[in-house]
């Protein structure tokens, strides 16, 4: 079967057995990928269970937040989810909206372009392994 270059959304808040079954009919339809949003939940735990319940999809955030957490924290998690699919996971990053950020987490949200460059460029010392050196 050819895989098609196709992805699908995973639903927030379902049980491991359910992301489990997705991940099956997603691989049995050729997709080449699942990713998880941050919204009604953490994009981590989806795909944390479809990693150990699938052999071929890539995984992705589409997207984090990239403000709602340090970015340490977010590194952390990007490593863990790429060991766990053995190299099949694509970090997605976002800023969301000023508002969802003053309701939802009470964080700030001014200059969000540079706030962003500045989370991944922390985040890619810390994946690349320059961050100890620093």
């Amino acid at each position: 079967m050819n895989r098609k270059r196709y992805w699908e959304m995973l639903p927030p808040s379902r049980s491991a057995a359910k992301y489990a079954q997705l991940a099956q009919q997603a691989e049995a339809r050729g997709l080449e990928g699942v990713f998880s949003i941050q919204f009604a939940s953490n994009p981590w735990v989806p795909l944390g269970a479809v990693a150990a319940s699938s052999s071929r999809l890539r995984l992705g955030t589409g997207i984090a937040l990239a403000f709602t957490r340090s970015p340490y924290e977010t590194a952390l998690a990007a490593l863990d989810l790429d060991q766990l699919s053995e190299g099949r996971f694509t970090l997605g990053l976002g800023t969301s909206l000023g508002w969802i950020h003053d309701e939802h987490y009470g964080s700030a949200y001014a200059h969000p372009v540079a706030r962003m460059a500045e989370v991944v460029r922390i985040i890619k010392l810390i994946l690349s392994g320059e961050a100890r050196k620093a």
